[in-house]
């Protein structure tokens, strides 16, 4: 393969800066413009000069790692330069100037994939641990670092495989016809296979949102405080609070670290019935809001009676994942008519009960012992898979040729394949698409 070069650190000014070898012609292409000798022994480090002819660019130090023991299963060199992005150019530029290409998205991962150095599931793992900002998710990611999932879904691809030799054989040799005496049982798997799916599938669906922040929308009729709760949240005044309805009239959203997990919170425009076409554009997108959101903050105002407004909003969500957030517990209070709410004070930062509650409610999961896929592109192979898998077994419960199932269990098994990869047999238009998604340099 070509010897690829790229900074696997950010272009900001930082104490040091990383860049990153990998090829057949790495140890080449660093000794044109090393002013010492670099060896190929591997796990070394060496320091040296990097020269643009006699011109001396910058004092490093060489990380030195031999094939297959490295990240990519291939020579490899990490050059610690300077951390000015000018002095990071420069030697990037040397390099592919003697020989090397600079690295689309992701290539260092995916030639260690397609290497075998790791499933095509520990690379996306990879790709989501980088990406994490938050606590909570690394212990999934650290599961598929473990192969917990790769060893159950290649589990499940084998028996896949086995059956799909047994039918060839049977289209082949018809006079054969172990796959029809086993049909019974083999039907009895089949549906103990989608039923394991249909958990990674559920378990997925829960743990997604913590990848990229719990969404969650504060819903409410003007003025019951909506943005002083969003403030309240934040610990700052970063949103408007004003007696006049409509002041918010867009989705302001920030996002807050607590105990682990990230939120992303959504102040959302009052929702009432106006003829102004500003704010029912505002109102619209708060409607969307709470079709989005993975839970919804219903504020209500404790010191007025419920209107017909609140009626309508608590209809339009009662059917989401909410919680009846009563406020302004520091004025006189007045009956309501909902149950279950939570009592706060956004105006006095007095919402510790709400809090409280929301880190009961998000981490009552275990990460660390759930086998989940890592993004809803796998859940849909895995969807699909299920549905070739009862199409399958539909056509073995009505004795349809084997000639025309096959095809089901076929279009199943390179759909699981997908998710935790075999270098040769998947979608390579999949796998250049997955792999674009990584940053530079990895």
């Amino acid at each position: 393969m070509e010897t690829i070069v790229a900074s696997a650190t950010p272009n900001l000014i930082s104490a040091i800066h990383i860049i990153r070898i990998s090829g057949d012609d790495a140890y080449k292409i660093i000794n044109k413009i090393s002013k010492a000798k670099i060896s190929k022994i591997g796990y070394r480090m060496q320091r040296t000069i990097i020269l643009d002819k006699d011109k001396e660019i910058d004092d490093v130090i060489i990380l030195k790692y031999l094939k297959p023991k490295s990240y990519t299963g291939e020579d490899m060199i990490e050059i610690c330069c300077h951390g000015s992005p000018f002095i990071t150019k420069k030697i990037i530029e040397l390099l592919i100037k003697n020989g090397c290409r600079y690295a689309k998205n992701g290539e260092f991962t995916k030639r260690s994939y397609l290497n075998n150095k790791i499933s095509l599931s520990k690379a996306k793992a990879i790709n989501n641990m980088i990406k994490t900002n938050s606590e909570l998710p690394i212990n999934v990611c650290n599961n598929f670092f473990k192969n917990k999932l790769d060893e159950q879904i290649k589990k499940i691809t084998e028996y896949i495989f086995n059956i799909l030799g047994k039918m060839e054989v049977n289209i082949d040799y018809p006079e054969y016809d172990d796959f029809y005496q086993s049909k019974t049982e083999i039907s009895k798997k089949i549906k103990s296979v989608i039923n394991k799916l249909n958990l990674i599938i559920k378990s997925t669906k829960r743990i997604i949102p913590y990848f990229d922040g719990i969404k969650i929308a504060i819903v409410g009729k003007p003025n019951v405080g909506k943005s002083s709760l969003m403030n309240a949240l934040l610990n700052e005044q970063k949103v408007i609070v004003s007696p006049t309805p409509g002041t918010t009239r867009d989705i302001i959203s920030h996002s807050v670290l607590i105990n682990g997990i990230l939120y992303n919170f959504l102040d959302t425009a009052g929702i009432y019935k106006t003829k102004d076409k500003i704010e029912n554009l505002g109102i619209n997108l708060s409607k969307e809001a709470i079709r989005n959101a993975d839970l919804i903050f219903f504020v209500i105002d404790g010191s007025k009676k419920d209107t017909k407004e609140d009626n309508e909003i608590f209809n339009f969500i009662k059917n989401k994942n909410y919680i009846i957030v009563n406020n302004k517990t520091d004025l006189k209070q007045v009956k309501k008519n909902y149950k279950n709410f939570i009592n706060i004070s956004a105006k006095n930062n007095d919402i510790e009960n709400l809090i409280k509650w929301l880190v009961r409610k998000t981490t009552k999961i275990n990460f660390s012992n759930r086998n989940v896929l890592l993004n809803m592109e796998d859940v849909s192979f895995a969807e699909k898979a299920i549905n070739e898998l009862n199409n399958f077994n539909n056509g073995l419960k009505n004795n349809i040729s084997i000639d025309l199932i096959i095809e089901n269990l076929r279009n199943a098994y390179y759909l699981l394949i997908n998710i935790i990869g075999d270098p040769g047999m998947e979608n390579h238009e999949y796998i250049d698409k997955l792999f674009k998604n990584f940053c530079i340099g990895k």
